[in-house]
């Protein structure tokens, strides 16, 4: 499988087809690549990538690599509406996400074991709401902030 754009969502989709049994490549920018690697991508940004049963596609401003699917394989694209999707020798489906209870607390139950690894860079109160967007807006919140009640610093 290939994971174009190791960002939050690639990341999760990594350990998600390795969780699964995948090989997983992962094409992605040099400041995400350590993370790519983090997460267990058997490979990242490699030169000459070998073909595939299917890709992820996460970045809008590239189009799919769709010339690296296998004949038979599977295009997933997130940023490319179902009505254009790339037609070829491979199903093309759109990224569609669902709130589904089951799911998410498959996910959960991953996270609790240590087997889906997330990414947190600071814990904050929720007081710290305001200033947290506000430094998303501006570019300058350092990854992914947890926010919650049980991270203010309890009273003198």
């Amino acid at each position: 499988m290939l994971v174009n754009g190791a960002g939050t969502i690639g990341r999760f989709a990594i350990q998600s087809a390795r969780h699964a049994g995948a090989h997983v490549t992962a094409i992605t920018s040099p400041r995400s690549a350590q993370a790519a690697e983090w997460v267990g991508a058997h490979s990242v940004n490699p030169a000459t990538p070998d073909p595939i049963d299917a890709l992820i596609h996460l970045v809008p401003e590239t189009s799919p690599q769709t010339d690296r699917i296998r004949p038979g394989g599977v295009l997933i694209s997130a940023t490319t509406p179902a009505t254009e999707l790339p037609q070829g020798g491979f199903r093309a489906n759109p990224f569609i996400v669902r709130n589904d209870p089951t799911d998410l607390a498959g996910i959960l139950a991953l996270t609790a074991t240590g087997r889906l690894r997330i990414d947190i860079a600071a814990r904050r109160p929720v007081t710290d709401l305001p200033r947290v967007h506000e430094e998303a807006e501006n570019g300058h919140l350092p990854g992914k902030t947890l926010l919650g009640n049980e991270f203010t610093d309890p009273p003198a």
